[in-house]
């Protein structure tokens, strides 16, 4: 997912710098950015939040890529 890619490189951070704080492994961050894998309700607030990620585009990101 391009929006979760852009957003740790602009913080720049690595995938497992990114990995490390949201406590996940960098495998997943891998499958997240690639789309192979869409991240839960709770994982998304917490990339959201780690990333300083617009709240706006949440709601968005929420319909897309998530699982329930």
């Amino acid at each position: 997912m391009e929006l979760i890619r852009e957003a740790r490189e602009k913080k720049g951070l690595t995938q497992k710098e990114l990995a490390d704080l949201l406590g996940i492994s960098v495998r997943t961050i891998q499958a997240i950015e690639q789309g192979q894998r869409k991240p839960g309700q709770i994982l998304t607030i917490k990339l959201f939040k780690v990333l300083k990620i617009p709240i706006s585009k949440l709601e968005f990101f929420l319909q897309q890529y998530t699982t329930n």
